[in-house]
């Protein structure tokens, strides 16, 4: 079973707040949270909005 769009949304919030993390970072990964826990209410540019930003963290930590 693969991870969702919204897993894949959280596991990036989770990158922000893994080693001390700026009060900027906090409210970035607050806000995937909430999209990530009611991604079906989000509208598709919301959602395509979310992974972007997802896929941004992904590659500047990697």
């Amino acid at each position: 079973m693969s991870a969702g769009p919204a897993d894949f949304v959280a596991a990036a919030a989770e990158i922000l707040t893994t080693t001390d993390p700026s009060p900027q970072d906090r409210a970035v990964a607050a806000l995937l949270n909430h999209l990530a826990d009611h991604w079906r209410h989000q509208d598709p540019q919301t959602q395509q909005h979310a992974r972007a930003v997802a896929r941004a963290i992904r590659v500047a930590a990697s």
